[in-house]
């Protein structure tokens, strides 16, 4: 199984690792980059001082609740969810849901764990929105 030292943690080779495994990468930066799943877009961050990996989503609801409502549904989701954090804000007039969750690479990364991460996180935050924020979406 492929690993990466943690000297080796990069966003060239993570987006190496995400390419050879056929996975759409987008808008790279210096500090993070996009991956494609298959309902939404997770952003890639490398914390090198704490040394993780930030992956988060932001979703716009289509019919927009109350800031509590959007709120209490996301402390919902905390308890039940443990894997992925939501939390719900407003920005422009829209109530938008984040998720997020942190992955050391400190001692360095398995790739294989990196690619299944990655799905499953996603994977998680779509099935949390659709459970309860099941009125919201269009």
């Amino acid at each position: 199984m492929k690993q990466l030292s943690e000297s080796e943690v990069s966003i060239k080779s993570l987006i190496d690792v995400f390419d050879s495994a056929f996975v759409k990468v987008s808008d790279e930066t210096d500090e993070s980059f996009w991956v494609q799943g298959g309902n939404l877009k997770t952003k890639i961050r490398i914390d090198e001082k704490r040394k993780y990996l930030r992956f988060s989503i932001v979703y716009q609801l289509a019919v927009k609740p109350t800031l509590a409502e959007a709120t209490r549904l996301a402390n919902i989701i905390n308890g039940e969810y443990l894997f992925i954090r939501f939390t719900a804000y407003e920005s422009e007039g829209d109530i938008l849901l984040a998720s997020d969750y942190y992955m050391t690479y400190e001692e360095g990364l398995v790739c294989f764990h990196l690619i299944k991460i990655a799905k499953r996180f996603e994977e998680l935050t779509v099935e949390a929105i659709r459970e309860y924020y099941n009125d919201y979406l269009s």
